[in-house]
């Protein structure tokens, strides 16, 4: 109850249509529209620059965006599309917010994964078998590294911390 809701979208006008989906079905009227394109790593730096420039707190970051099986393509900085928006997009977000997510204490960091690297290393023979091996590899990065942050962040704070990891 009381929470200020940011939508951090690439198409704005999705974002303007969930937005007043939220705000008719709640009743609540905290609810904004950001743009955020997590395949491009400028758009990243001017959200994160936008966001910690209002004055609000941060107490819940969920890391949601993900892409699967695309035509292949590359980021603006070269990522296999993948890869960049499904790791990097979310890890660089996240890192540019931890001062904010800090600020915002107690505070969650919620990272929406899939089961498809369930998988592991099936052969490969075709480009979408290629495709969803690239999507993969994009997840289990991403749960390694979350397990290596979840360590660190234990050893600093020097008390176990919350931490909803499904595998």
């Amino acid at each position: 109850m009381g929470a200020y809701v940011i939508l951090a979208c690439r198409d704005m006008k999705k974002c303007d249509l969930a937005a007043q989906y939220i705000k008719e079905n709640t009743g609540s009227k905290n609810v904004e529209c950001m743009e955020l394109d997590l395949s491009s790593l400028s758009s990243i730096r001017s959200f994160a620059k936008n966001f910690t420039s209002k004055d609000i707190p941060l107490h819940l970051l969920i890391n949601n965006a993900g892409v699967m099986i695309p035509p292949l393509s590359r980021t603006k900085e070269g990522f296999e599309l993948q890869f960049g928006v499904n790791h990097v997009g979310h890890f660089m977000l996240t890192r540019l917010l931890l001062n904010k997510l800090k600020d915002g204490s107690p505070s969650r960091i919620v990272n929406v994964s899939s089961l498809a690297h369930k998988r592991g290393n099936d052969a490969i023979n075709t480009y979408d078998e290629l495709a969803l091996l690239s999507y993969i590899h994009s997840y289990i990065t991403s749960i390694l590294l979350h397990r290596k942050a979840y360590v660190f962040i234990c050893s600093v704070v020097k008390k176990q911390v919350g931490l909803l990891l499904k595998i």
